[in-house]
């Protein structure tokens, strides 16, 4: 019976089919390798066996720069230097 690589669907070798292997090659059977620890990263810590933390997404960076900080109402949009020369020309 021919069996056939899960990544890239090439026959699998006699030899390495006699031993069990599921892809054609080492490289491939490293990047299999790599996949299922990615997968499986995302439900266990690898190290300790613990559950995963939970993903949270992530909200903007409000940054002058970003341009989102001009958006709020209430926002002081100045950066330091235009606040000290305000400061200097009302002072005069």
């Amino acid at each position: 019976m021919k069996t056939f690589c899960i990544l890239c669907r090439e026959p699998i070798p006699e030899g390495r089919q006699r031993r069990g292997a599921v892809t054609c090659c080492p490289d491939h059977a490293k990047e299999y390798r790599r996949q299922r620890r990615a997968e499986r990263s995302l439900r266990f810590c690898r190290l300790f066996g613990r559950p995963a933390r939970k993903v949270k997404p992530v909200g903007p960076v409000l940054h002058a720069h970003s341009g989102i900080l001009g958006e709020l109402p209430g926002r002081n949009t100045h950066n330091a230097e235009e606040r000290d020369w305000m400061e200097v020309s009302e002072g005069s």
